[in-house]
C-alpha cells in the first residue's frame, strides 16, 4: 500500500524530503553525504513556492513543509544552471568582442541567460521539487525514522511509525477507496499526535485551599483594619482562582490522556486490519475493506476531537500565562492621611 511523505507528521515529512534531496532513500547514510544537523527549517511558502506546488496535489501547509525541506534541491536548480550558462556566455562574448569588436555576443548571452533563468526558476525547479514526492515512502525510510524515535519518542509515536511500516509492507492489492481511507487516517492521526502533546499538571489539595480561602474571607469580614481586610479578600480570591485554574488544567490533562489512549487503540486496530488484508480471501477481503473503512473513520474522528481538545488546552495555557493583572488602588484610611501629612 502506498503512503507518500505528505501523509506523515510534519517533522517526519520534512525529514524524508530533506534526505531525498541528498539522494537518501534508505535508513543508512551514503558516504560523502553531509546533511545539515540541527532543527529542520520552518515551513515557508513564497511566491515561487506557490508556482512550484502547482498541480502537485499538496495543500498549502504540506507544500510549505516540503518546500523548506527541499531547499537544497530547488535552490540549486534555480541558481546553478543560469550561473554556469551566464558565466560561460560572458567569457565567450568577451573573447569574441576582443577579436571582432562586435557587441552582439553580449546581447545574445543576456537573452539566453534570461531564458535559462526563467526555465530554471519555474519549470525545472518545480520538477525538482515535485520529484521528491514521486516515490511512495519506502520501508527503509520508515526504519530510519523508527531508529530515531525509539530513543526519544513516546509509545504512541512509536506505534504510529509501526503502523506506517505495516502499511508500506502490505503488498496485497486494495481498492483505491481503501487506500485513500488508510492515507486519510494516517494523516489525521499524525496531525493529532503533533497537536496533542504529553502534558501533566501539578496536583494540589483543593479542599485544603478552599478551607484556607474560607478562613481568609471570614477574617476579612471581622477585620477592623480595612487595609488588612482588603488584603485578605484578595488573597482568598487568588486562592480560588488558582483552584479553578488547576481544576480546568486537570480536566484538560485527563481528556488529553484519554484521547491519546484511544488513539493508541485506533492505531492497533488499523494495524490488525491491514494485517488481515494479507490473509483474507473471497468475501473476507470485502469485509476487511469495510472494517478498515470503519476504523479509518473512527481514527479521523478521534483525531479531530484530539485537535479540538489541544486547541482548548492551548487557549487555557495562554490565558493563564498572559492574563493581565489589574492593579488594585488602595484607599487611605483617615489615620494614614494624618500620618502622611505629618
Amino acid at each position: 500500500m502506498k503512503i507518500f511523505p505528505q501523509h506523515l507528521r510534519d517533522r517526519q515529512h520534512a525529514e524524508i524530503i530533506q534526505r531525498r534531496t541528498y539522494g537518501l532513500f534508505g535508513k543508512g547514510k551514503t558516504e560523502g553525504v553531509n546533511i545539515p544537523s540541527g532543527p529542520l527549517p520552518s515551513p515557508h511558502i513564497g511566491m515561487l513556492g506557490k508556482l512550484w506546488k502547482k498541480n502537485s496535489g499538496l495543500t498549502d501547509e504540506q507544500a510549505a513543509t516540503g518546500l523548506s525541506a527541499a531547499a537544497m534541491s530547488t535552490l540549486s536548480t534555480m541558481w546553478a544552471v543560469p550561473t554556469i550558462t551566464g558565466g560561460l556566455g560572458l567569457l565567450i562574448s568577451a573573447i569574441l568582442m576582443k577579436k571582432t569588436g562586435y557587441v552582439e555576443p553580449f546581447q545574445i548571452t543576456a537573452a539566453l541567460t534570461a531564458v535559462v533563468s526563467y526555465l530554471s526558476a519555474v519549470p525545472w525547479a518545480r520538477a525538482s521539487f515535485q520529484n521528491c514526492y514521486k516515490k511512495p515512502v519506502l520501508e527503509g525510510e520508515i526504519d530510519y525514522l523508527l531508529e530515531n524515535e525509539v530513543t526519544t519518542g513516546t509509545e504512541l509515536e512509536i506505534s504510529y511509525l509501526r503502523l506506517l511500516r505495516d502499511t508500506v509492507r502490505q503488498k496485497s492489492p486494495v481498492s483505491p477507496e481503501t487506500e485513500a481511507n488508510i492515507q486519510a487516517a494516517i494523516t489525521a492521526l499524525g496531525e493529532a499526535i503533533d497537536r496533542l502533546p504529553v502534558v501533566s499538571v501539578t496536583s494540589v489539595d483543593t479542599a485544603a485551599l478552599r478551607r484556607e480561602a474560607e478562613v481568609l474571607q471570614n477574617e476579612a469580614l471581622h477585620q477592623s483594619d480595612p487595609v488588612i481586610s482588603e488584603s485578605q479578600e484578595r488573597r482568598a480570591s487568588a486562592i480560588l482562582r488558582r483552584i479553578e485554574a488547576n481544576e480546568r488544567s486537570s480536566l484538560g490533562v485527563r481528556r488529553i490522556t484519554a484521547l491519546r489512549a484511544e488513539m493508541e487503540a485506533q492505531i492497533a486496530g488499523l494495524r490488525e486490519g491491514i494485517a488481515a488484508l494479507d490473509v483474507g480471501y473471497g468475501n473476507a477481503d470485502h469485509a476487511t475493506a469495510n472494517d478498515l473503512a470503519t476504523l479509518s473513520e473512527s481514527a479521523r474522528r478521534v483525531a479531530s476531537e484530539a485537535t479540538s481538545v489541544a486547541d482548548a488546552h492551548s487557549e487555557l495555557a495562554s490565558a493563564l500565562s498572559y492574563a493581565p493583572v489589574t492593579p488594585v488602588v488602595e484607599s487611605e484610611t483617615p489615620q494614614q492621611i494624618q500620618l502622611r501629612k505629618r
